[in-house]
């Protein structure tokens, strides 16, 4: 699928996208019915939207309205989500966000972390952690940030050795390849 994730866009719709996952969240909140979930309503429809459906609610010359029967009739007439989720996902389509919904179902969850006290970071390197190792590592992120972490790992293959952290935006990177692009421009100087 040719969806985008929020890593492409710049600081301004990152912005937007904060807004209408706090929005969502605050509304999980004040209603607090266990019964109904805003983001897995939000979900399910993400999950359905294909190359075609994603096109379809991209392209400029569909009308609103069009859009917004779909999702009525597809959706709300079928009992799969709830009037409150059905009203955010016209609000999305008014506002020209509708195929955001990816971006603002990711900052959602990171946002609830946020809420939470709880940070997700990444883990980049070249072969998979051991669980000692994993274990190790977040018990040391743990007291360092003195919060609970989650933790993602990723392989890549070009990290010859030791690992780059992301957290948040902000990145440590202790791969071997750092290590000599900094030893190689102190032996330049």
């Amino acid at each position: 699928m040719t969806r985008e994730t929020s890593s492409s866009y710049d600081n301004q719709k990152q912005k937007y996208f904060v807004s209408y996952a706090n929005c969502l969240l605050d509304l999980n909140e004040e209603i607090n019915d266990k019964n109904i979930s805003y983001i897995d309503e939000l979900q399910l429809v993400y999950d359905h939207i294909d190359d075609t459906f994603y096109q379809f609610l991209k392209h400029p010359k569909i009308l609103p309205s069009e859009k917004k029967n779909v999702f009525k009739t597809v959706y709300f007439d079928n009992h799969k989500i709830s009037q409150t989720t059905l009203s955010f996902l016209y609000l999305l389509i008014d506002n020209g966000m509708i195929c955001e919904i990816g971006n603002i179902i990711n900052t959602y969850h990171k946002e609830m972390n946020k809420r939470n006290g709880i940070l997700e970071v990444e883990v980049i390197t070249s072969n998979p952690l051991s669980k000692e190792e994993k274990d190790k590592l977040q018990t040391k992120l743990i007291k360092y940030f003195h919060k609970q972490i989650i933790l993602k790992e990723v392989l890549k293959s070009n990290i010859l050795g030791g690992m780059i952290i992301k957290y948040n935006d902000k990145v440590i990177d202790a791969s071997l390849i750092h290590e000599q692009e900094a030893l190689k421009k102190y032996l330049e100087k």
